[in-house]
């Protein structure tokens, strides 16, 4: 047994999804306080809402805290969809807080999760440049940006080539510390797909400017920006883990939350001296349900994570998260909660318990909920046998092959088929003026992200985008799976070689011609 009691017991509240009353999220507080945690990590802002008052950008609630009837595969989806915390209302709960030991620590989503805000302010998005017979152009207002009513990861970032819209984040911090006095500020930086950054010519000129290897470096640029800005105030910055995808983030001012992946980043940035809190998706997302991850399943995962086994003295502690994409009220809210919270609780402290021991510790908290009004989620549901786990695992995936959710995967499956393609492209270093006309075919399947460009044939770019996107399945689950990277990348750079002969044999026109030959790479088939 690992004695040594976290610093950090820490829960997370997602008011943006599904809008979470000022009562009743004092009373969670409550809850959360009896059960042994010391901080709320509060998701404010995200594509489906924006919740926080902002005086300067009175349009950020005025627009950004409403949408109409949303589906994520939860049953009631009409209720608490609009809303939003006055600065008053922030300052009761921070007070509500303080008095129960409990920091909050507010998220706003940095650079992506950003279709509220940018519904309320699209000046602050990207432009976009699109290549047409005539030339190059430039779209000033390429996109429809709206108020998210389905889940899934979209590509809607604030533009970090724009002065404006870094002034524009600085300008909504500044409020954020004046509201919440505690020692840290999270900015998310979490699922930010790069295609608006690789088309803007505001963030290619940032790359160009700053001497940036590629986008992924442009959103560590960002974050350290913002970080230091934060910095200046007094408080450190909580990225999720991604945002290590563009290399080390300085230890001193930053702190990284692990929830999926990049084992080996978090694990360089703890080897430095950096502090992590460990959120795995797998062990402590409360907002699963108890068939998928029970109280014995979180108390009992590792306490100290793979990538944290080196350097377990800059692990602060355990968060458990719960979204709210299918929690659409309180009641449901507090089932979900409790008593799993309660399990991080003691495993922050205790990680020895045996089962019976923990079962216990629950019953008794549950009845000290009782008095505050939170009913927890009957002990019945605490723990799970295999038929059970198989009956939610049944229901799960009838949700997602419900009617209903049809727009969600064919909107999710083709933004990040969209997103490979486009990585492919850069990988097997296409002609950028037709690896553009190629995305501007693939974009066209999601025009609600994408925006539109002028539709013209004849240059092969539509049969280009079917087949790689074709070879990019069968990379993922077809006859390309289990062969080399260097071999599937060799071979798919056929596709740029049969560009730039056409470029040399008619010197001038970027076009594919080949498709009748290329089927046969598409498949990994040699003759």
């Amino acid at each position: 047994m690992d004695s040594n009691v976290f610093s950090y017991r820490g829960f997370m509240l997602d008011s943006a999804r599904h809008f979470i009353p000022v009562d009743d999220l004092c009373r969670i507080m409550s809850g959360a306080a009896l059960c042994g945690l010391n901080a709320m990590h509060w998701h404010l802002t995200d594509d489906q809402g924006w919740r926080l008052e902002i005086r300067r950008y009175p349009k950020l609630t005025q627009i950004g805290s409403h949408r109409g009837p949303a589906y994520f595969g939860a049953k009631n989806e009409h209720e608490n969809n609009d809303g939003f915390y006055t600065q008053d209302d922030v300052r009761r709960i921070v007070a509500h807080g303080q008095d129960l030991g409990l920091t909050i620590i507010p998220e706003i989503e940095v650079p992506g999760h950003a279709s509220a805000m940018l519904a309320a302010y699209p000046e602050y998005g990207c432009r976009r440049i699109v290549f047409t017979p005539g030339g190059q152009q430039l779209q000033e207002t390429p996109y429809d940006y709206a108020v998210g009513t389905l889940a899934g990861v979209f590509p809607n970032l604030i533009c970090a080539g724009s002065d404006p819209a870094v002034r524009f984040l600085k300008d909504i911090l500044d409020e954020v510390c004046e509201l919440f006095p505690g020692p840290a500020v999270h900015i998310g930086g979490d699922e930010a797909i790069k295609q608006h950054w690789r088309r803007c010519p505001d963030c290619q000129k940032r790359i160009r400017q700053h001497g940036l290897k590629d986008e992924k470096e442009l959103q560590k640029w960002l974050v350290l920006e913002i970080g230091q800005y934060l910095k200046g105030l007094g408080r450190k910055t909580i990225v999720w883990n991604e945002s290590l995808d563009g290399g080390i983030l300085p230890v001193d001012s930053f702190i990284v939350q692990h929830w999926l992946g990049n084992d080996e980043d978090t694990a360089g940035f703890m080897a430095e001296g950096g502090k992590v809190i460990s959120s795995e998706v797998g062990a402590y997302y409360v907002s699963r349900p108890y068939g998928s991850l029970d109280v014995w399943d979180l108390y009992s995962a590792p306490r100290i994570p793979d990538y944290a086994r080196e350097h377990p003295e800059n692990l602060l502690g355990i968060e458990t998260p719960m979204w709210s994409e299918r929690v659409t009220n309180p009641k449901r809210a507090e089932y979900m909660l409790f008593p799993r919270i309660r399990a991080g609780a003691i495993k922050g402290e205790n990680d020895g318990l045996t089962k019976d021991a923990l079962l216990e510790d629950l019953r008794d908290t549950c009845e000290r909920l009782k008095v505050l009004g939170i009913q927890a989620a009957p002990e019945n549901v605490w723990l799970s046998d295999e038929a059970t786990r198989a009956k939610e695992a049944a229901r799960v995936q009838a949700v997602h092959d419900s009617p209903e959710a049809a727009d969600t995967w064919r909107i999710s499956d083709d933004i990040l088929r969209s997103e490979a393609l486009e990585k492919l492209l850069i990988a097997i270093d296409m002609p950028r003026d037709f690896a553009t006309r190629v995305m501007d075919v693939a974009y066209a399947k999601v025009p609600e992200f994408f925006g539109h460009a002028s539709e013209y044939g004849g240059d092969g770019a539509d049969e280009m985008a079917d087949q790689l996107c074709r070879a990019l399945d069968n990379r993922a689950w077809g006859p390309w799976k289990d062969l080399p990277e260097t071999v599937w990348l060799d071979t798919m750079k056929c596709f740029t070689r049969f560009v730039r002969e056409n470029i040399r044999s008619t010197g001038y026109a970027a076009a594919f011609d080949r498709a009748f030959w290329t089927t046969r790479q598409v498949e990994a088939r040699l003759f």
